[in-house]
């Protein structure tokens, strides 16, 4: 009786090492081509921003914040960043992208960047992104 529950618990363990290896469970969500994602549709936002085209940069925005907010919040916001990016004379050059991180079933993705100014790199307040219907958007931060 021992000798076959011990047989039994030997089994049991190949099997769950087995089935760890493979993968039973849910795909783990590619993070390589999430993250080539993030950083396109990032460079899209930071590109339609500096050339002021608020209404391109609502459309990346968060369907569900634009609709809580305001569409006219919302580009009244990035009117007041375009303002301030003019003033301090950057260019979509003095943006890049230091990191990002996911959560964990690659949903939401917090973007930290730095801009250069007078040469220096300065970090920024990270950017929330979150992924929706396959495509990734700007949760502002009003």
């Amino acid at each position: 009786m021992i000798q076959r529950c011990a047989q039994l618990s030997s089994s049991l363990l190949l099997a769950w090492a087995v089935l760890s290896l493979i993968g039973c469970g849910p795909k783990a969500p590619d993070v390589a081509a999430h993250d080539q994602a993030i950083r396109a549709r990032y460079a899209e936002f930071i590109k339609v921003l500096f050339a002021e085209n608020y209404p391109a940069c609502v459309a990346l925005t968060d369907p569900a914040s634009v609709q809580t907010k305001g569409a006219e919040a919302v580009t009244g916001a990035f009117k007041q960043l375009g303002t301030l990016i003019k003033g301090a004379n950057l260019k979509v050059e003095d943006v890049r992208i230091d990191s990002v991180v996911f959560n964990d079933d690659c949903t939401t993705v917090q973007v930290q960047t730095s801009l250069s100014m007078k040469g220096e790199w300065k970090k920024q307040t990270p950017s929330q992104w979150i992924r929706n219907q396959g495509q990734w958007f700007l949760v502002p931060g009003l």
